[in-house]
């Protein structure tokens, strides 16, 4: 499907940008930049993120999304 392509690709652009990787970090998690592991924290969590939004698709195309939440 189309639509499932494209909102991947816009999902994949914008957690690459790491805006939302940085401030879930600082405004959810608490972390400090100047942490030694802030570096390795940015790379998992926008692993982590990239993974739920696959995860949602795959999920959404087999309606199990649907299934769930009924």
């Amino acid at each position: 499907n189309l639509w499932w392509l494209a909102f991947v690709l816009a999902t994949h652009v914008y957690i690459d940008r790491r805006t939302p990787v940085i401030w879930f970090l600082k405004k959810v998690k608490g972390n400090d930049p100047k942490q030694p592991t802030w570096e390795m924290m940015v790379i998992m969590t926008d692993q982590i993120f990239h993974l739920v939004v696959l995860s949602i698709v795959a999920l959404a195309e087999f309606g199990l999304v649907v299934r769930l939440c009924q």
